[in-house]
């Protein structure tokens, strides 16, 4: 994917075509960084759509998926080890029993509805490796920080400013809501 100006109309991502949102100084702001940019675009795409499942549809959904990912796993559990092996070096039950626990939380606790933005600090926190996702002192933003305030930036329905204006607004909104910090 070519990220010079002028940027494309449309990328694709996992196998949709979806349109660019970002303009060029949120690409600038992630120095050119095809993966990153793809990632932020992505966001932002779902950012802007609505969820009209309703709540019940989506537990239902997810216990559908719970049981799936169950019965996947005592699959798994059955092959001979050369095929775990081919599939996946032996992990590939961790990583099932990994998403059975992460549906399983979405049921559980279900994400509020406080704010349209709050899904998207939560997905922010599972975002890229852990080491990657630190925040910053004030003056001295992490790459984190400035992926985040892309995504951000290009959500907000009022005229976007620069990047660097909505850096320290998200560092405190992730610390709030993903951290659990108060500040």
């Amino acid at each position: 994917m070519n990220w010079t100006n002028p940027l494309p109309e449309t990328t694709q991502h996992n196998g949709l075509t979806i349109p660019v949102y970002l303009d060029s100084e949120s690409v600038e702001s992630l120095d050119h960084d095809v993966a990153l940019c793809d990632t932020a675009n992505w966001l932002v795409h779902t950012g802007r759509a609505t969820n009209t499942t309703p709540p019940s549809k989506e537990a239902k959904s997810l216990n559908d998926l719970v049981n799936k990912l169950k019965l996947a796993k005592l699959a798994y559990e059955g092959l001979a080890d050369c095929d775990k092996f081919r599939i996946d070096e032996f992990s590939g039950s961790e990583n099932l029993q990994e998403m059975i626990d992460k549906a399983t939380v979405c049921i559980d606790e279900p994400l509020p509805k406080k704010s349209k933005l709050e899904n998207l600090y939560w997905t922010f926190s599972i975002t890229g490796k852990r080491e990657w996702r630190k925040l910053g002192r004030s003056g001295f933003d992490t790459k984190f920080q400035t992926f985040m305030a892309v995504v951000v930036r290009q959500l907000d329905p009022d005229k976007p400013g620069p990047v660097e204006s909505y850096i320290d607004r998200v560092t405190k909104a992730y610390q709030r809501i993903v951290l659990g910090q108060k500040g």
